[in-house]
């Protein structure tokens, strides 16, 4: 059997083989997905005994974030205005230093690359501060909240946190794009 590759023509190809109600149902689902479990892609191939529904299907469980985008996970621009203004907030944007130099930052945010967020979370408190200049997020404080320019990176950032113990963590999907028309606009 021949392992399906993640491309265009092949997807469209796969999913011409599926019954149209079955393709139906995967996306009218509100299973989020992500690449976490992308070893699993082997279960979707093309070989003489394919059966597409049942593997897409697979396919599909497989790709299911384990964090659900709970709307209580998802901060609206005007609940993190009242976090801000009430200093009850530890915001931190997981965009690089350069995205961050070409386009702005929220006042207040610390900045922490999404590829060392893993790491940072796991460093020791005395490490944390020495490195950050600032104090490190307990596993049980609700105000940390994450964003990037959109939701991507923060919606990663999210799972990562929430993997690593800090289940109460929360993002801004809106982010700086959002944030820079809605508030920058109205100073």
């Amino acid at each position: 059997m021949a392992s399906f590759v993640l491309r265009n023509h092949s997807l469209l190809r796969t999913l011409r083989r599926v019954n149209r109600s079955t393709v139906e149902n995967i996306f009218r689902s509100n299973q989020p997905m992500n690449l976490s479990n992308a070893g699993n892609l082997r279960t979707l191939s093309t070989g003489k005994h394919f059966k597409p529904a049942f593997k897409l299907d697979t396919y599909r469980r497989n790709l299911s974030s384990e964090i659900p985008t709970s709307k209580k996970k998802e901060l609206s621009i005007e609940e993190l205005i009242a976090l801000i203004e009430a200093r009850d907030i530890k915001l931190i944007d997981v965009r690089e230093p350069k995205e961050i130099e070409e386009t702005g930052y929220i006042k207040g945010a610390l900045n922490i690359p999404l590829t060392k967020l893993k790491e940072a979370l796991q460093m020791t408190p005395e490490s944390f501060s020495e490195h950050y200049k600032r104090s490190q997020p307990q596993k049980h404080d609700s105000n940390i909240v994450f964003y990037g320019l959109g939701s991507v990176k923060s919606t990663a950032a999210l799972e990562i946190a929430h993997r690593s113990g800090f289940k109460k963590a929360r993002h801004f999907p809106g982010g700086w794009e959002e944030w820079s028309t809605e508030v920058n606009a109205k100073n």
